[in-house]
C-alpha cells in the first residue's frame, strides 16, 4: 500500500482508529510516517474524532494535543458538566409563570421547565455559556460557589462527589446565610479578599426575575419565546463543547412528566422553528423511529439500548447542520425518574437542543383535572469537555 500515490494514502488511513495510526502505522515505513504527519491529514483526524464539521485552521502541535485529548476521553470519569444557557422555545411557559422558565431546563436544580398545555414536539435550545462573554456572571458565580464549598468541605475532611456538585450551591447559600462570614473567613490567607468574593458570588446567585411576556417573539404568540444571546461570540469562539454523556431528570410530582425526547447539538445557531427539527416530530416509540430511519437514509443509529425503565437509540454521525445525538423513551414499568447515558461517540457543538416529543399521562394519579396535557421536565445536562483550538496551551 505504501506505493500508492501520496494523495490517496491519507484518504485510506482516515478510516483507521487514531490509536492504530500513531502506535503502528507510523512505524511501517517513511511513506506512512510522512502521510500521518501532513497537516491536512491531522486536521481531518481532529474533525473526525470530535465530530466537527467546520474547517479547522490548526497548527500541528494543536492537532496532536487534541488527538491526545480525544484518546483520553474514553475514560468515563474524565468529564465535566457543561454549562448551557437556554435561550428559545416554541413551547411557551405553563400559564406564563416564570417559575417554569425555559432556562431551568439546562440547570441541575429542582426548578422544572413546563411548557404550555396542549403542546407536543416542543423545541428548546441553549448555547454554551463559555461563549457568552457579556452575560455569564451568574454561571461563573455558580462555578465559584462550588469551588468555595468544595474547599470548605475539604478542610473538614469531606469530599463533594462530581455528581453532587450542584448541591454545593445550596450548601453555599445555607452556610453564608446562617453563619458569620468573619468567623468563616478567619482561616483564609486573605480574609478580606475571601469575604469580598463570597459577597459578590452570593449577590450574583440571587433569584433573577424573568419577564415571560416580554420574551415573546410575537406579541400574540404565547408559545414562541426568546432570550437575547450573542450569536457572533458563539460563531467566533476558539473552542467548542465535546459531549460524551447526557443526564435527564423528571424528578418531581408531575402530572405530565416527559416520556419521549430527542437531544441534538449544532455548531451553528439553531432557531426553534428550523424545519430541520420538524422531521423528528412524533417519534413516540421505537417502531416510529425504525420507520423514520427507513425513510431517512442519511440518518443511522447504533442498535437500540434497553435499560431498566427506559430505552434509547444513539445516532451515528451525519453531515446535517443540526446533529441528532440520542432518542430516549421512558417506559411505563419500572418507572424511573433519572437517566444517565454514556455515549459511544463524541458530539461537538456550541448549541444543545431538546425536542420534548410527548409526556406521560399522570393526571389521575396526581389528582389533576385539566383537560389538556403539557410537558414537565426537571433538567437536561450534557457531560464532556470544552476543547480549545488555541495554539498556546
Amino acid at each position: 500500500m505504501e506505493h500508492l500515490p501520496g494523495d490517496i494514502l491519507p484518504s485510506i488511513l482516515i478510516f483507521l482508529e487514531t490509536s492504530q495510526i500513531f502506535r503502528h502505522i507510523v512505524l511501517l515505513s517513511k511513506t506512512f510516517y510522512h502521510a500521518t504527519k501532513a497537516i491536512g491529514f491531522l486536521r481531518n483526524l481532529v474533525q473526525r474524532d470530535f465530530y466537527i464539521q467546520k474547517p479547522l485552521d490548526l497548527a500541528d502541535c494543536t492537532c496532536y494535543r487534541l488527538l491526545k485529548e480525544s484518546l483520553e476521553f474514553k475514560h468515563k470519569e474524565d468529564y465535566e458538566y457543561l454549562d448551557f444557557k437556554g435561550y428559545s422555545t416554541n413551547g411557551g411557559v405553563d400559564e406564563d409563570n416564570p417559575i417554569y422558565w425555559l432556562e431551568n431546563l439546562f440547570e441541575k436544580n429542582q426548578k422544572p421547565y413546563c411548557c404550555r398545555e396542549n403542546k407536543t414536539n416542543v423545541n428548546i435550545v441553549s448555547v454554551l455559556v463559555d461563549s457568552q462573554f457579556n452575560n455569564v456572571e451568574y454561571y461563573l458565580s455558580k462555578r465559584e460557589a462550588i469551588k468555595i464549598i468544595k474547599e470548605w468541605m475539604r478542610q473538614k475532611n469531606r469530599n463533594v462527589q462530581k455528581k453532587c456538585e450542584h448541591a454545593g450551591i445550596t450548601i453555599f447559600k445555607y452556610v453564608f446565610s446562617n453563619f458569620p462570614l468573619d468567623a468563616i473567613a478567619c482561616g483564609e490567607n486573605d480574609p478580606e479578599a475571601f469575604k469580598e468574593k463570597v459577597r459578590y458570588v452570593y449577590q450574583q446567585l440571587e433569584e433573577k426575575q424573568c419577564d415571560v411576556l416580554k420574551s415573546r417573539r410575537y406579541v400574540n404568540d404565547p408559545f414562541l419565546l426568546d432570550i437575547p444571546i450573542d450569536i457572533n461570540e458563539a460563531d467566533t469562539a476558539p473552542f467548542i463543547a465535546c459531549i460524551t454523556g447526557l443526564e435527564i431528570s423528571r424528578v418531581g410530582n408531575f402530572t405530565c412528566p416527559i416520556k419521549t425526547l430527542i437531544i441534538f447539538t449544532s455548531e451553528s445557531y439553531i432557531d426553534v422553528t428550523d424545519p430541520g427539527l420538524s422531521i423528528y416530530d412524533n417519534l413516540t416509540n421505537d417502531d416510529c423511529v425504525k420507520t423514520f430511519l427507513e425513510s431517512e437514509q442519511k440518518i443511522k443509529t447504533y442498535p437500540k439500548c434497553e435499560c431498566q425503565g427506559y430505552e434509547y437509540f444513539e445516532f451515528k454521525p451525519t453531515d446535517f447542520v443540526i446533529k441528532p445525538i440520542v432518542w430516549i423513551n421512558f417506559l411505563e414499568s419500572p418507572r424511573v425518574y433519572e437517566v444517565d447515558i454514556d455515549l459511544i461517540g463524541k458530539f461537538s457543538g456550541m448549541y444543545l437542543c431538546a425536542k420534548l416529543i410527548c409526556a406521560e399521562n399522570r393526571r389521575s394519579e396526581e389528582g389533576w383535572e385539566h383537560e389538556n396535557m403539557n410537558i414537565d421536565i426537571t433538567w437536561i445536562l450534557a457531560k464532556g469537555k470544552v476543547i480549545s483550538f488555541e495554539d498556546n496551551l
